[in-house]
């Protein structure tokens, strides 16, 4: 009877830990070994038939090595369950200007206009994970145990040390990664592709498609110039150029001719020119006409 009660305390008490802790994995949780080592127990003293006595002693050496058993391995994921996870931070930035960041591992970033980064206090784990929304660039402290993961809406980038520039605003409809030193890995959540990048490689991924298309560039430090306050455009949609504006000068603008939809751009201007000359310049190849009411700006 009391080795029974003693039998039930210990499956409530493995029980308790595992609803605490749920990233423990199944196939290796403290209940599952306990229960297949209790039906051990029964069977071998069922298939054996041994007088009350012997039966009593071996079921208490079994007894004992089960204890042993769930305490080797239990030891090593409740401690790391029990580990208190580290504090988050988030970023945002203004869009009146780019940002300097150091992390705690040394790894240094340039966080765009409008753009925010989740990222912990201090690393801890295998891994160094960050969250990007926005753009930014990374020069990241080498360190071959411990991955520097970037994820960026549906794309995870590995990298271990290196220069890299990731473009990820939620109203786009790519997200772009280029490498300028070192070797990135990008990963597709939703496909599981994995793609490994070299310098001088730029890869695009297409939201809506969840298509990775990798090409070469020219010049690598072209999509960076935005560090030295020069915004440029790239096949850009209208649609989308127009958003940034909003979001540069707190505007509203109205597209009242469906013709621009389709429309992109290319081009480069300066953080701190003015909404109007960025219009007139956008002007010379989409011919629109503009008035201004307020803060809103019509286009036809």
């Amino acid at each position: 009877m009391t080795d029974s009660k003693h039998t039930n305390d210990n499956n409530s008490l493995f029980t308790r830990i595992q609803v605490k802790s749920p990233c423990a994995d199944e196939r290796y949780s403290a209940g599952n070994s306990f229960a297949r080592l209790m039906t051990r127990i029964h069977a071998d003293a069922v298939n054996k038939a041994r007088p009350e006595r012997n039966y009593t002693k071996a079921y208490r050496i079994w007894l004992a090595a089960a204890s042993l058993m769930i305490v080797f391995l239990t030891s090593g994921w409740l401690a790391t369950a029990l580990r208190p996870a580290p504090e988050m931070l988030i970023r945002n930035n203004a869009w009146e200007k780019v940002e300097n960041l150091t992390l705690a591992d040394g790894t240094q970033l340039t966080l765009n206009r409008g753009a925010q980064l989740i990222y912990p206090e201090k690393f801890a784990g295998r891994t160094r994970e960050i969250f990007l929304s926005g753009e930014a660039y990374f020069d990241v402290a080498h360190d071959k145990k411990h991955p520097f993961i970037v994820r960026a809406g549906d794309l995870k980038i590995k990298v271990l040390g290196t220069k890299f520039n990731i473009e990820a605003y939620p109203d786009s409809e790519t997200i772009t990664t280029t490498l300028l030193e070192g070797s990135v890995e990008v990963e597709s959540r939703l496909s599981r592709e994995c793609i490994r990048m070299v310098p001088s490689q730029q890869l695009s991924y297409d939201i809506q498609s969840g298509e990775m298309k990798l090409s070469t560039i020219s010049d690598s430090k072209e999509p960076v110039r935005w560090k030295d306050n020069v915004w440029v455009l790239h096949q850009t949609p209208f649609t989308q150029v127009c958003h940034r504006l909003e979001q540069m000068f707190n505007v509203k603008i109205v597209i009242m001719n469906d013709k621009f939809i389709g429309k992109k751009f290319t081009g480069e201007f300066r953080f701190g020119d003015s909404l109007e000359s960025i219009l007139e310049v956008i002007r010379i190849t989409t011919p629109f006409t503009y008035e201004r009411e307020e803060d809103t700006i019509i286009l036809k």
